[in-house]
C-alpha cells in the first residue's frame, strides 16, 4: 500500500523528503545576452490544457501518444508529484493566478460565477475579494517589463482586473507585443477537457479501445473502453496544440530565448475523477523546460503543489515572489529556515488496489524544516 500525502497549508507547502541525486542551480536567468554583453530577461509561455493527470507517455503510460511532450520532457524537468488543490477547474485556476490556496481566498466554491445551476437558488453570482496584498501575479511581471497575455480562459472565480493582462482573449498573443520587450503568454487549450469526452466521441480515434487500460473502479465493458480512448484521443489533439505553440515559437525566433512550462489545470475528465480530491483528481503533470538545456531529461519526484507555480514563474523571471510559498526554480531559488505554521491541515489519501482514496483531514501545528529539493536523471 502506497500512501500518498497531501499536504494544503495555510499559505505555504511541505515538501516530501525525497534523496536529492542532482542540485538544482539557482539562477536561470538570463538565459541570453546581447552582443554589448547585457542581461536578456527570457520569455515565459505557459501551454495549459484540462483535466488530465501525468497520462503522457513520457510519464510511464504506454497507452498515451504524446511525441509533442515527450520531446518537450526530454528537453526539460518533469515534475511527477504535483497535485492541484482542487479537482475542478475554477477553484484551481485561482490558485494558479494568485499562488494561494483556495480556501484561504475564498475561492474554493464550484463556482461563484457562471449560470444558476453552479449555485443554489437563493445564491446569486458572485466574485470573491481577494485579500488585501493579494493579487494576480502577472500584475507583478508586468510591472517588471514583461508583456503578459492570456488566451482565453481565465475562471479566477473573479474577473481579472486590468492590470492583470495586458491582453487577455481569443486574439492575445506575444507577438503584439512592442518590439525587443519581453514576453509571458498563457495559451490554453480545451482539447482534453472533460465536455470533449462526447463531443469528439464520433471523432477520429488516434488509441484503440482495445489498448486502454481500465481503472479497478470501472467495469469491463465497450461504451467505457470507447470513452477512455476518446480520452486518450484527445491528448493526442492536445498534444499537438503544444506542438503548434513551439512552432510559432521557432518561426519567430524566439524559441532560443524561451522558457515554456506545461501543465494541467486539474485531474482527469472521467466520472471518479475530475471534482475529486483524490490522486485521479489532483495528480497533474508538470514540464519546465529551460533553452539552454539546463536539467534536460530530469526528474523531479518530490511533493509540489500548483500553488507553486506562480512564485516559480516569477523566479524566473528574477522576480521575489512576495506573498506566495516556495517555488521550484529560478534565480530566487534558496533554501529558508524553519517556518512555524500554526494551522496546518494534511489530506492522507492510501493508494490501494482499487485507487486512491481521501481517508482522514488532520489540523495540527507544525515546525517545518527546509528540504531539499529533489532531482534525478
Amino acid at each position: 500500500m502506497k500512501q500518498i500525502i497531501h499536504s494544503f497549508l495555510y499559505g505555504s507547502t511541505v515538501w516530501a523528503a525525497c534523496t536529492v541525486s542532482q542540485e538544482v542551480k539557482a539562477g536561470g536567468i538570463p538565459v541570453s545576452t546581447t552582443e554589448d554583453g547585457d542581461a536578456v530577461s527570457p520569455n515565459i509561455v505557459c501551454v495549459v490544457c484540462e483535466d488530465i493527470g501525468p497520462w503522457l507517455h513520457c510519464f510511464g503510460d504506454s497507452v498515451a501518444v504524446t511525441p509533442t511532450i515527450d520531446a518537450l520532457a526530454a528537453e526539460g524537468i518533469r515534475y511527477t508529484s504535483i497535485y492541484g488543490t482542487v479537482g475542478v477547474s475554477a477553484p484551481s485556476r485561482a490558485a494558479l493566478i494568485t499562488g494561494m490556496y483556495p480556501t484561504h481566498i475564498n475561492a474554493n466554491y464550484m463556482r461563484t460565477q457562471g449560470g444558476q445551476i453552479a449555485r443554489p437558488p437563493a445564491v446569486t453570482g458572485y466574485d470573491i475579494v481577494l485579500p488585501e496584498g493579494i493579487k494576480c501575479y502577472t500584475e507583478l511581471l508586468r510591472a517588471a517589463g514583461y508583456y503578459c497575455t492570456n488566451n482565453p480562459k481565465t475562471d479566477y472565480q473573479f474577473l481579472p482586473p486590468l492590470t492583470a493582462w495586458d491582453e487577455c482573449g481569443r486574439q492575445a498573443h506575444w507577438r503584439n507585443r512592442p518590439k525587443g520587450m519581453p514576453f509571458f503568454a498563457i495559451f490554453n487549450t480545451l482539447a482534453s477537457h472533460e465536455q470533449k469526452v462526447w463531443e469528439s466521441a464520433k471523432d477520429t480515434l488516434y488509441v484503440s479501445p482495445d489498448d486502454v487500460v481500465l481503472p479497478p473502479y470501472y467495469p469491463e465493458d465497450s461504451i467505457v473502453r470507447r470513452d477512455i480512448a476518446v480520452m486518450y484521443s484527445n491528448i493526442y489533439r492536445m498534444d499537438c496544440f503544444v506542438r503548434q505553440m513551439i512552432d510559432e515559437l521557432r518561426a519567430a525566433g524566439e524559441w532560443d530565448n524561451t522558457i515554456l512550462i506545461f501543465y494541467s489545470d486539474n485531474g482527469g475528465p472521467l466520472p471518479r475523477q475530475k471534482r475529486e480530491i483524490t490522486e485521479v483528481g489532483t495528480h497533474i503533470p508538470l514540464i519546465i523546460r529551460y533553452p539552454d538545456g539546463r536539467l534536460a531529461g530530469s526528474i523531479d519526484d518530490g511533493l509540489r503543489s500548483v500553488i507553486d507555480i506562480p512564485p516559480t514563474i516569477l523566479s524566473l523571471a528574477g522576480i521575489k515572489p512576495i506573498w506566495m510559498a516556495r517555488h521550484l526554480l529560478g534565480n530566487m531559488l534558496r533554501h529558508r529556515g524553519a517556518m512555524f505554521l500554526p494551522h496546518v491541515t494534511v489530506w492522507i489519501s492510501v493508494m490501494t488496489s482499487r485507487g486512491a482514496y481521501v481517508t482522514a483531514v488532520i489540523v495540527i501545528s507544525v515546525i517545518i524544516l527546509p528540504i531539499s529539493p529533489a532531482i534525478s536523471r
